[in-house]
């Protein structure tokens, strides 16, 4: 039987996993814009790009799911260090494992939309692929070692999304991210 303590750790876990996903979406986004233009096509292209790594992480977990835990853990552990292998080998060149600068990243021509994929893709693919494939494989794990369903894992997981959602425009950006922007950015007078 698992315990309290194994609950509160999945918990916990599934929380931090889905209040992460809502926060990476907007900040990376944002950091997009200046070299876009500021356009539609950028939220459009993030969008696009979020909704089908949210689609493949859940596939992954899918795909995992019909095999033994013991490959299941081997095949998500590799993945898992993989992805920390290109967040560190990120941070060694850009400002942060996940903000790229444009003129280490190839734009594919002149295309915004495939320019804005391609640097997402190289920036955060993988992390993101996995850190959506967190919730089910957790949610599946439980599920298997307590023989139970796990109903209030899926609450845990719409709630740290909602909070992740409400909290980037309400809190960090307003209270964080507007400190380090303001020293970045040039003022002009408009005239």
């Amino acid at each position: 039987m698992v315990s309290q303590r194994i609950y509160i750790l999945y918990a916990i876990t599934i929380f931090i996993s889905s209040f992460l996903l809502f926060q990476v979406q907007p900040l990376l986004g944002k950091h997009l814009l200046p070299w876009f233009g500021g356009s539609s096509a950028v939220w459009i292209a993030s969008l696009f790009f979020f909704m089908t790594a949210l689609a493949v992480g859940y596939l992954y977990a899918q795909l995992l799911s019909l095999l033994t835990r013991g490959t299941q853990i081997l095949i998500h552990f590799f993945f898992l260090i993989l992805s920390l292998g290109v967040l560190y080998r990120h941070s060694l060149v850009w400002p942060s494992p996940i903000t790229s600068e444009l003129v280490h990243v190839p734009l594919l021509g002149y295309d915004p939309v495939l320019g804005i994929v391609s640097i997402l893709v190289l920036s955060i693919g993988i992390p993101f692929v996995l850190l959506s494939s967190t919730s089910s494989l957790l949610q599946l794990w439980y599920g298997h070692a307590t023989g139970r369903e796990p109903f209030s894992l899926y609450a845990v997981s719409n709630a740290g999304s909602l909070l992740g959602l409400l909290s980037f425009p309400l809190i960090f950006e307003r209270f964080f991210f507007y400190d380090i922007f303001r020293g970045l950015l040039p003022i002009t007078p408009t005239l």
